[in-house]
């Protein structure tokens, strides 16, 4: 049997297609990676999921959340429940270090 090549438009024969089929989330994780911008798209990712993270509630009582060398930093409009979060700062850190697999920050001041 002879191996069948494709020839270009210019007449040039290319090589056969390579079965090497990678997913697009392989993909989209290799080019943070090579670009270096996994821990600011995780921290982005941090922030944007909150509400799914912390629950509607604690969502409602915050007013902002920023990200700066590592730290997140959380505005929180009832004085109760911000300190109730200092207390459980370890278990809010835990519950991110869950759902991501890794640290995305090292500390959270609640404001």
């Amino acid at each position: 049997m002879t191996k069948y090549t494709q020839k270009s438009k210019f007449g040039k024969k290319s090589e056969p297609r390579k079965n090497d089929v990678v997913g697009i989330r392989e993909s989209v994780e290799g080019m943070l990676q090579a670009f270096k911008l996994k821990k600011r798209f995780d921290e982005t990712m941090l922030v944007s999921s909150w509400e799914e993270l912390m629950g509607r509630t604690i969502a409602a009582k915050t007013s902002e959340l920023a990200v700066r060398n590592g730290v997140l930093f959380v505005r929180i409009t009832s004085a109760p429940l911000k300190q109730e979060l200092n207390y459980r700062k370890a278990d809010v850190l835990d519950r991110f270090r869950e759902e991501y697999g890794h640290d995305i920050v090292t500390d959270v001041v609640f404001m």
